[in-house]
């Protein structure tokens, strides 16, 4: 009788994270992102990066973010971001890059 009760425990445990989990990855994938400063729902954007030669470190908003180009950096938040790229031997690339929702 004690393993029927921990089957059934089990069960509701998988069937919760499935309904809570479901909606979170089906917006994830669709590029939205929960934002729990504000508690809502925003859309997120993408940046593509590429360059010639390929290999530069990117920085974003002053942050390395452990990636070389060519690049795609998803899921983030409508706005204005600051993008660097260092390369050795050139120069350096600065410039404002603004995301906006869905794009």
């Amino acid at each position: 009788m004690d393993i029927l009760k921990a089957r059934k425990k089990i069960f509701f445990v998988f069937v919760s994270i499935y309904i809570i989990g479901c909606p979170i990855l089906m917006l994830y994938t669709l590029g939205f992102w929960f934002n729990p400063n504000t508690s809502n729902i925003v859309e997120t954007g993408v940046i593509s990066i590429n360059t010639n030669p390929s290999g530069a470190d990117i920085f974003l908003n002053n942050r390395n973010i452990n990636q070389k180009t060519p690049a795609v950096i998803r899921s983030l938040p409508p706005g204005q971001y600051f993008i660097l790229m260092r390369l050795k031997e050139y120069r350096v690339y600065k410039n404002r890059v603004r995301v906006y929702k869905g794009k």
